[in-house]
C-alpha cells in the first residue's frame, strides 16, 4: 500500500459515518449532503497539500 492508497482507504471508511449521519439529519437530501461533503473533502485536501 502506498501513501496515496492510504488517503482513498480514509475517505472510503469516513463516507459509511457521513451516510448514517446524512440519513438522520438530511432525509431525503442525504446523497446530496454525503456528496457534497466528499467533494469538501477533496477540495480541503487539494487546498492543503
Amino acid at each position: 500500500m502506498t501513501i496515496m492508497d492510504g488517503a482513498v482507504y480514509v475517505l472510503w471508511r469516513a463516507l459509511a459515518i457521513f451516510a448514517v449521519f446524512a440519513a438522520a439529519f438530511f432525509g431525503q437530501n442525504g446523497a446530496l449532503a454525503v456528496f457534497s461533503l466528499y467533494v469538501l473533502g477533496i477540495v480541503m485536501a487539494v487546498l492543503t497539500a
